[in-house]
């Protein structure tokens, strides 16, 4: 399958809502479609030639095809959750000036505690040392603006992210 980019760039900062829509006829049955794999990066677009040259060739140049070469981020949301979803929570949310993370953790062990934009830009970056059971965390969105954002916590083989919105 070929993969689709939509370049959603001249509404940056706006609320978007994006609806799928499927058709069909009475004599196609099955379970349906699934939307999976979706990924929000921030790309960018190289339509550039790059050359190489040696002792032992002459130059040799190649353009990008099309629309040039896609460089993205590595943020992927998927449709299945990997960690029980009760684990981590958000709160308030929708946010003003902070918002509190709390997380069970089933082992005392260090995480990394990261907040991305909706563009997969990364926006604040923390450690966290967990303690075995309840763990709690403020950050300040003072300089975030108003918008979604996704908060990502890693603690050796546990990967745990959530949704929220800084009003």
């Amino acid at each position: 399958m070929t993969p689709v980019y939509i370049d959603l760039s001249d509404y940056a900062g706006q609320e978007v809502f994006i609806r799928y829509r499927f058709g069909t006829d009475a004599n196609t049955g099955g379970d349906g479609w699934y939307v999976d794999d979706v990924e929000i990066m921030d790309a960018v677009i190289y339509n550039s030639t790059a050359c190489i040259s040696s002792d032992q060739t002459d130059l040799v140049c190649a353009e990008a095809p099309q629309r040039g070469t896609i460089v993205d981020s590595q943020i992927t949301i998927g449709t299945e959750d990997q960690n029980d979803d009760t684990a981590l929570s958000v709160y308030p949310n929708p946010a003003g000036d902070f918002v509190e993370i709390t997380l069970s953790a089933p082992k005392a062990e260090n995480a990394e505690i990261n907040v991305f934009d909706l563009t997969g830009q990364l926006l604040y970056s923390g450690k966290w040392n967990l303690t075995e059971g309840f763990n709690q965390q403020v950050i300040h969105l003072s300089r975030f603006m108003s918008g979604m954002y996704v908060v990502n916590i890693r603690s050796g083989e546990s990967f745990y992210s959530k949704k929220f919105i800084k009003e």
